[in-house]
C-alpha cells in the first residue's frame, strides 16, 4: 500500500484539479466573453498577423459587430463560425477546420492519445502476468539447493527469500508475489540443472510503472496539444504549408498593414512612403497612409493633419478611381471630420458599387445611412 501512496495522491491532484477547472465555468460566458473568443479565432482580413479581436481596422470592427448580433440573436458558436466561413471563405479561420489535410492536426493528438492507452493496456497486462510458469518438478529442486553452487544461484534464492519477507510485510501484492516467484523459481531450476543461463530482469516496480504510464499520458497529452496549437493557431495569411515571400510592394503593404493594426503608426507611414518612393501611382498606399495620417490629426486634434491625410487619398483616388477603399475613407473623412455629410454619401455608395471587401460592408452601410440622416 505504502508504494501506491504517492500515485494515489497524484491521482487525487489531478481529479481536484479537474474538478476546479470545471467548476470555474459553470457560469455561462457573457456576451462580451463570446464575441471576444469568437473573433479571437477568426482572422482580420486587412491585417498580417491579427486576429479579428485584437484588431482595430475597420473589417475587424465589423466582423466582431456582426458576432455581437450573432450572439445576442441566440447562435451558437459553431454556427457564427459557418456564416463567417460562408461569407468570407475559409481562410478567414485562424484554426483548421478538421476536413482534408486539416483533420491531420486534430488526428495526431487524438492518435496520441490512442497509442498512450494501447501503452497502458500492455503495462496492465504485465503487472498481471506471470512472466515463466515453473516446471512440475522445480519448486522441489530449488528448495532444496543450497547456496554456493554459482552466483547466479545464490542471487535467485537470496531474491525468493526477499520476496517472502516483503510479502510478509504486506509491502508486495499477491499477485505480484506470485508472478516474480514463479520466475526466479523457474530460473533457479536452470541453473541448477545447467541449462543456458536466462538474463535476468529486474524486479518490476508497480510505482515505477504508474510513474511511467502516467508519463506516457503526460506527453501524448503535451505533444498532441502542441501540434494542435503549432498547426492550428497559423498566422493570418500564412498557408498551412508555407508559401514564397514576396519581397515586392505586396509584401511591404501587408507589412505595413500588420504594423498599423499593432498601433505602430510610424512605421507603417515609413512602408507606405517607400512603396509610394517606387510607385507614386500605388492607390492603396497612398490611401492608407492618408488615412493613418487623418487618424493621428483626429486623436490630437490637428486640423492640418486631417487634411493632409485627405490629400493622400484625394491622390489615391486620382490615380485609381475604382479603388473602394479610397472612397470609403474620404466618406469617412466628410462625415465625421468636415461635416459634409451629402458629399459623403457619394463616397460610400462608390465603396458599396464599386467591389468593396465583402466585410466591410455591413460598416459602410451604416455610415451611409448616418450620412443620409445627417444630410436631410
Amino acid at each position: 500500500m505504502k508504494r501506491w501512496l504517492p500515485v494515489l495522491v497524484l491521482l487525487g491532484v489531478l481529479v481536484a484539479a479537474l474538478v476546479i477547472g470545471g467548476s470555474r465555468h459553470s457560469k455561462g460566458p457573457t456576451v462580451a466573453s463570446r464575441v471576444n473568443h469568437i473573433s479571437a479565432e477568426v482572422r482580420c482580413p486587412t491585417c498580417e498577423g491579427l486576429s479579428a479581436k485584437d484588431s482595430d481596422a475597420p473589417a475587424s470592427i465589423a466582423i466582431r459587430e456582426q458576432i455581437k448580433t450573432q450572439v445576442e440573436a441566440g447562435y451558437r458558436d459553431g454556427e457564427i463560425r459557418a456564416y463567417l466561413v460562408d461569407r468570407y471563405g475559409q481562410d478567414i479561420l485562424l484554426k483548421p477546420d478538421g476536413r482534408g489535410v486539416s483533420a491531420l492536426v486534430w488526428a495526431l493528438p487524438a492518435g496520441g492519445l490512442v497509442a498512450a492507452l494501447a501503452g497502458l493496456v500492455l503495462v496492465f497486462r504485465r503487472w498481471r502476468r506471470p512472466r515463466v510458469v515453473p516446471g512440475e518438478d522445480d519448486d522441489a529442486l530449488v528448495a532444496a539447493a543450497v547456496p554456493g553452487q554459482s552466483e547466479e544461484v545464490d542471487f535467485l534464492l537470496a531474491s525468493l527469500a526477499d520476496l517472502d519477507r516483503e510479502r510478509e510485510a504486506g509491502d508486495l501484492a499477491e499477485s505480484d508475489y506470485a508472478g516474480l516467484r514463479a520466475d526466479y523459481t523457474a530460473r533457479a531450476a536452470a541453473a541448477l540443472r545447467g541449462s543456458s543461463p536466462v538474463a535476468l530482469a529486474a524486479p518490476p516496480s508497480r510505482l515505477r510503472s504508474a510513474a511511467v504510464a502516467l508519463g506516457v499520458v503526460a506527453l501524448a497529452s503535451v505533444a498532441g496539444l502542441a501540434v494542435a496549437r503549432g498547426a492550428g493557431e497559423r498566422t493570418p495569411g500564412a498557408s498551412a504549408a508555407g508559401g514564397i515571400t514576396d519581397t515586392g510592394p505586396g509584401e511591404k503593404l501587408s507589412r505595413a498593414a500588420a504594423l498599423a493594426g499593432q498601433g505602430k503608426v510610424l512605421d507603417a507611414i515609413r512602408l507606405y512612403d517607400e512603396v509610394i518612393a517606387s510607385d507614386p501611382q500605388n492607390a492603396q498606399a497612398l490611401a492608407y497612409r492618408g488615412w493613418l495620417v487623418r487618424l493621428a490629426g483626429r486623436s490630437g486634434g490637428d486640423v492640418a493633419l486631417i487634411d493632409k491625410g485627405l490629400s493622400f487619398i484625394d491622390r489615391a483616388i486620382a490615380a485609381d478611381p475604382g479603388y473602394p477603399d479610397a472612397h470609403f475613407f474620404r466618406g469617412e473623412i466628410l462625415l465625421r471630420d468636415k461635416n459634409q455629410p451629402a458629399a459623403a454619401i457619394p463616397e460610400f455608395q462608390a465603396f458599396l458599387n464599386g467591389g468593396g471587401a465583402p466585410e466591410m460592408a455591413t460598416l459602410v452601410e451604416g455610415e451611409l445611412r448616418a450620412a443620409q440622416e445627417a444630410a436631410k
